[in-house]
């Protein structure tokens, strides 16, 4: 292998034709070619990966390659990498949005008449643990772009603390607080 950028251009070039198995399985035979820190400082392939991930819906290994590469959400990281996170997370809460409320109907009305009933208001009062990791990347995520998941991520959090019989009111306040306002688009579509 010639060097760093031929091991993220064989990956995109997985990726350009869906192949998202073989772009991991690729990565996973090749990458010890090159430091931890060399694929750590590449946005392409930090970011490539994290999208076959996503792909393949090994949506919690994605938190995990971030952790093992030491890499943390914050307002240094790379717009690439928040916007394929980004959009994990946004998968993540998808998923525990439907599990949370495919439950049988009878444990909802029993739980929503009896408040000591643990069935559904144990359910509905845990804090989401996708609750911190959306507080933290959405202020960092560009709110006009069309390739950033700000938008979506943000509706499917108000939509899924909304439908709790006990929302976390702070929670949604932390959320709001932390959007400026000013660069909301103001052109209604």
């Amino acid at each position: 292998m010639s060097g760093l950028y031929d091991f993220s251009k064989n990956i995109q070039a997985f990726i350009s034709e869906k192949k998202f198995a073989e772009a991991l399985q690729y990565y996973k035979d090749n990458n010890e070619q090159f430091s931890k820190d060399e694929i750590a400082n590449n946005d392409y392939i930090v970011s490539d990966i994290i999208r076959c991930l996503r792909k393949l819906n090994k949506l919690k290994e994605a938190k995990r390659y971030l952790d093992f590469l030491n890499l943390e959400i914050n307002d240094k990281t790379s717009k690439r990498i928040l916007e394929s996170y980004g959009w994990v997370l946004y998968d993540q809460l998808k998923a525990t949005f439907n599990d949370q409320f495919h439950i049988d109907e009878e444990d909802v009305i029993t739980g929503l008449v009896d408040e000591n009933y643990e069935g559904v208001n144990q359910i509905f009062n845990e804090n989401d643990p996708l609750q911190d990791e959306i507080k933290t990347i959405l202020p960092l995520l560009d709110i006009n772009s069309k390739y950033s998941p700000f938008s979506r991520l943000f509706s499917a959090t108000l939509k899924k603390e909304k439908k709790k019989p006990k929302p976390n009111w702070q929670f949604v306040n932390e959320l709001l607080d932390s959007v400026d306002v000013n660069q909301l688009n103001t052109n209604c579509e």
